[in-house]
This record gives C-alpha cells, sequence and structure tokens, in this order.
C-alpha cells in the first residue's frame, strides 16, 4: 500500500470525527512527545548499530511512555483501565519479541490479548458495529491468512491464524465506531487500529515470506504510530464507566 493511499485514508477518518491527525503528538504534555520521539530514534541507532540488549530497552520507552500518559490524563472509567491493559499487554509484547529475548509466539500471544483489551475498549460507547465497515477487513485476513499459513507449522499457524482473527476484529470494530454521535477520539483510533494491521502485515510478511528493504524501520514506526493513535483516542474519550 502507498503512503499516498494511507495519507488519504487517515484524512478521512479524521475529517468524519472532526479530529486532525497531524495534531496528534499535541496529545503529549510538554516533553513527553519530545521522550516519545527521541526513544525512537535513539532505537533506531542502537538496533542498526546492532547493539541489542540497549535497543531492546529503548525499544520499550515509547509504549511505556503512553502507558503512563494514559494513566494520568484518561478520564476514570472503562476506557483508561482496558487501554491501560491493552498497552501493557503490548509492551509485553514488544520485550518477547526483542532481539535479545526472541520468543515469538508468546510474544504473539500477548499483542493477542492486548487486541482483545482494545475491543473491549472499543464497545464500551455501544456504537453499533456496523457489518459493512467490516467486510474489507474480513476479506483482507482472509487473504492474509491463505498466503501466511498453508507454509507454517501447526503450532505456529493456529497461533498466526487466531492472532489474524483477532486484529482483524479489533480492527473492525475501531471502524465501526467512527461517526458514532457524541464520541470523540473515533478517528484516531480508527487510524491507529489500521496502522496497527500495516504493522504486522509488514512484520509477517517479512518474518514469514520474504523480507524487503526497510522493514524493520517499517514495522516499528507504524506499530508506534499506531499505539500513539490509539492512546490519544482514548485520552479525548469522555470518562464512562
Amino acid at each position: 500500500r502507498s503512503g499516498g493511499e494511507s495519507s488519504v485514508g487517515s484524512r478521512a477518518l479524521a475529517s468524519a470525527s472532526g479530529e486532525k491527525p497531524a495534531g496528534v503528538l499535541l496529545t503529549l504534555p510538554a516533553g513527553v512527545a519530545e521522550l516519545f520521539v527521541c526513544s525512537g530514534i535513539l532505537w533506531l541507532f542502537l538496533f542498526w548499530g546492532r547493539s541489542v540488549v540497549p535497543a531492546a530497552v529503548v525499544k520499550l520507552v515509547p509504549v511505556a511512555v503512553l502507558i503512563v500518559h494514559v494513566a494520568r490524563r484518561a478520564g476514570a472509567g472503562g476506557m483508561r483501565r482496558w487501554m491501560l491493559v491493552g498497552l501493557s499487554l503490548s509492551l509485553l509484547g514488544d520485550l518477547l519479541l526483542t532481539k535479545a529475548v526472541d520468543q515469538f509466539i508468546p510474544g504473539l500471544v500477548s499483542f493477542l490479548m492486548a487486541h482483545l483489551a482494545y475491543i473491549r475498549a472499543l464497545q464500551l460507547d455501544g456504537a453499533p458495529w456496523r457489518a459493512g465497515r467490516g467486510v474489507p477487513v474480513v476479506v483482507f485476513g482472509l487473504g492474509m491468512g491463505g498466503l501466511l499459513l498453508p507454509s507454517m507449522e501447526p503450532l505456529m499457524a493456529v497461533a498466526v491464524g487466531a492472532y489474524i482473527v483477532v486484529i482483524s476484529v479489533m480492527v473492525w470494530r475501531a471502524l465501526a465506531r467512527v461517526g458514532h454521535p457524541g464520541v470523540p477520539g473515533t478517528g484516531w483510533m480508527a487510524i491507529g487500529a489500521m496502522l496497527f494491521l500495516s504493522s504486522d502485515t509488514m512484520l509477517a510478511w517479512s518474518r514469514f515470506r520474504a523480507d524487503f528493504w526497510g522493514d524493520d524501520l517499517l514495522v516499528i514506526v507504524t506499530y508506534w504510530a499506531a499505539q500513539l493513535f490509539l492512546a490519544a483516542g482514548a485520552v479525548t474519550h469522555r470518562s464512562r464507566p
């Protein structure tokens, strides 16, 4: 998918809910946005410099920053609680997937559970599921499964197949909420969900099919952006039980 298509899709989602993706970093307090960005840049230098353990530690910083941000700024209630669960499980998944630890299936399970938490968070406002918005996601998931699963060992195929199902439901749910009356942050969270799917698609393709130039950079940047947009949506969401 080209960067232009992604940008157009992001603007369309944002305009549907009155949000501006370009200002998403502004949801972070002074100093926090700088820490988020600088830690990401430092990770890139450490990763490409083959400093495995320092890179593993620094890689955890951006999501850890978002956990603190959501804990301090999101309104009390279910959205805050389940987003913190999802972010914390993502942080665990980040650790398990670092080159220093390299535990793929446990890391995959951790992220699968994170998406279940995100799905729960995205259900709390009572927005309808809107089946039509889920059709493209389901078709995409079936296509990826058809390309990836047949060549895998049985255990890996089950784990990856289950993950494809869960992340597809999460993206569908995020898209279904866009434009729901009286619920802020839906556009940002939908963009975050689609970035998450993009990141995981590139990761899976690189790991199981064929690597490509810049895959590590594209995977991590889209992943951090995904978590940032999800966190921004949670912070702007109204407090609900």
